[in-house]
């Protein structure tokens, strides 16, 4: 369906989008309180350390530096509560939940509800629609630069063609992984004008208005930051692995084991079969989402092994796979009765499973870093808390973040390997971002003895667990 086909929104329809997007920002407001974790707050200190907005952009060549979140921290200033920083993403995440219903439309009403729903529900856009990052801002741009374009490509004008400039810009400056929006929506845009030409010159002259702005802001930013970029490195990983893991958490599977091996397989069936109904009734459009969810990330995967891989990197992809998902449902939903217990059940399925890691997410947070630094400081019975940790850069980053809200007579002061005291910090934290059995109770490190007090869990994907071990030759 068109841009110009539309359906108009009806009373219950538009009740129904409403309590949605009231859900969807409730939601993601409750998933925006917890604990700032690693990657944020490493955003917040590049945004600290910049001694104007140009810095941000200039001073930071960063693959953490996710430019257009840094320059909101650094506009945002020195706030009381760093859930503050959030509100920009999560404002985006909602704004993206409403621009899934829009895109929708273009099927059915039936279609835009559903993709609110699929959107407003999945666990992985709460997640990274609720923390002070570039993934939630990345999300709303990707799908304000579909819905520009689809509409440019209907009736084409400047003041499309503008907006279409700006959404991709921000976009890029997000999150760099907007390149699999942006080449599926050159290649998608480029066919379609092709087909709709009145003359060839007419075609290129339209293609080029929307793309040559594009294109110079790409090539700027390639020249201005990406090729001196630094990458700030990961655990080890699997491709296999992260795909299998996206593919899963994309329908509400679990992360990793068995039961995420099926759900991936299961979440391809569904990838295919919803390729192959678009390209039936609209192959044009089956050319955007082909790339988007399948070439693009196969050719970053084929053409550049990247040194860091996790599951954020493939959120455009996912989000156009829930799109396309919403119109495939919303099609069977009209094949007849057992197609419409199909329809409920996969709705069902697919929230129930998101619920699961939302709860972990609810409880957790992305860790309980705040509470594990007052713990230690609590136990320590002089002014100066000595802590330790077995990745000295993370440690020191978040220990150094948290020890700012301490009472004025407690200094927490780290102890890297440089700084090693000769009988050893009175405090030790192992951190883990994949959870699994708890570190041993008792560990030797560099001579000193210590014991594990406390654990501070954190839900998948996003934030850290906490081990804290205290140094047995300290009194308590």
């Amino acid at each position: 369906m068109t841009a110009t086909q539309r359906q108009p929104w009806g009373t219950a329809a538009a009740v129904s989008a409403a309590a949605i997007i009231l859900l969807a920002a409730a939601v993601r407001l409750a998933a925006g309180g917890g604990d700032f974790w690693l990657d944020e707050i490493w955003s917040w200190t590049f945004a600290r350390q910049a001694a104007s907005a140009l810095e941000v952009f200039t001073r930071f060549p960063h693959d953490n530096n996710h430019l257009l979140n840094t320059l909101f921290l650094y506009l945002l200033g020195e706030q009381r509560s760093w859930v503050i920083y959030r509100i920009p993403a999560v404002l985006a995440g909602v704004g993206s939940v409403i621009l899934a219903g829009l895109i929708g439309c273009r099927t059915s009403r039936l279609a835009g509800l559903t993709a609110m729903v699929l959107t407003g529900g999945s666990f992985v856009l709460v997640l990274y629609g609720s923390e002070a990052r570039g993934y939630g801002p990345l999300v709303f741009f990707a799908l304000v630069s579909f819905y520009v374009a689809d509409r440019y490509v209907a009736r084409a004008g400047w003041a499309l063609a503008a907006c279409f400039a700006l959404s991709t810009a921000l976009g890029m400056l997000s999150h760099l992984t907007f390149l699999h929006a942006y080449l599926a929506l050159l290649l998608w845009t480029a066919w379609r004008l092709a087909l709709r030409r009145r003359s060839w010159p007419s075609a290129l002259a339209n293609a080029a208005r929307l793309h040559v702005a594009p294109l110079l802001a790409i090539a700027a930013l390639y020249l201005g930051f990406i090729r001196r970029m630094e990458v700030g490195g990961g655990p080890p990983y699997s491709v296999l692995g992260v795909l299998n893991s996206a593919l899963s958490l994309s329908i509400g599977g679990p992360e990793s084991g068995a039961a995420a091996l099926l759900a991936a397989c299961g979440a391809a069936a569904v990838l295919l079969a919803s390729l192959v109904v678009l390209a039936r009734r609209h192959p044009d459009e089956a050319i955007f989402f082909g790339v988007v969810i399948v070439l693009s990330p196969a050719l970053l995967l084929l053409l550049q092994r990247p040194p860091t891989l996790f599951v954020r990197y493939f959120l455009v992809p996912m989000v156009f796979f829930l799109l396309l998902v919403s119109s495939l449902l919303a099609r069977m939903y009209s094949w007849g009765a057992p197609c419409k217990v199909v329809y409920g059940a996969a709705l069902l399925g697919f929230l129930y499973g998101n619920s699961v890691h939302m709860t972990q997410l609810f409880r957790y947070g992305r860790g309980g870093y705040q509470a594990a630094v007052q713990y230690m400081a609590d136990r320590s019975p002089g002014s100066i808390v000595s802590i330790g940790g077995d990745h000295d850069f993370r440690s020191a980053m978040m220990v150094g973040f948290y020890a700012r809200g301490l009472p004025a007579h407690k200094q927490a002061v780290y102890c890297d390997r440089a700084s090693w005291p000769p009988g050893g910090s009175e405090w030790f934290l192992i951190q883990r971002q994949v959870r699994g059995p708890a570190p041993l109770p008792a560990i030797v490190v560099r001579g000193s003895h210590y014991r594990l007090m406390q654990d501070y869990p954190s839900s998948a994907l996003s934030g850290w667990h906490w081990y804290v071990y205290h140094n047995t030759a300290y009194p308590l």
